[in-house]
């Protein structure tokens, strides 16, 4: 509510003390953690904090790759995440692999016309438009919008 709110120093006080109970009275593998650390992330992100956003984002993947199944959405969720944290700091490569891993994931588990499966892919597109490769961006854009 803080967040949505604009009232930024709250939503990060709060976010912060969510994190430090699970730390300290829960597991700190929980994957309910790693939910936590996005929204925090997407807080610093955008307040351009992107070295904090970049650290919180990588805590969360590593907590839900090693707790939740291989094909999980919310590891998706993480890299899709992260890639787009990349790629907005020009970090393609980088976020292409990622990016890619998340398609792979949301395709096979949740389709190919989910909204998380277009929003990754419009992620992706983005990156591929930003490497010079137009063509394929537009492709895709054009079967997200089918």
């Amino acid at each position: 509510i803080y967040f949505e709110n604009g009232d930024f120093s709250a939503a990060k006080r709060e976010y912060e003390r969510c994190i430090e109970i699970y730390e300290n009275e829960c597991r700190p593998e929980d994957a309910f953690l790693a939910t936590v650390l996005d929204s925090l992330a997407q807080l610093n992100h955008d307040r351009d904090k992107y070295k904090q956003a970049e650290a919180l984002l990588k805590r969360s993947l590593f907590i839900r790759l090693c707790v939740l199944e291989p094909l999980e959405p919310a590891i998706a969720e993480s890299m899709n995440h992260l890639g787009w944290l990349y790629s907005q700091n020009g970090r393609f490569k980088k976020a292409e692999d990622l990016l890619l891993c998340a398609l792979d994931i949301w395709i096979s588990t949740l389709g190919p016309a989910h909204s998380n499966t277009a929003m990754c892919l419009e992620n992706y597109a983005f990156v591929l438009s930003k490497t010079g490769r137009d063509k394929e961006a537009l492709e895709l854009l054009g079967k997200v919008e089918s």
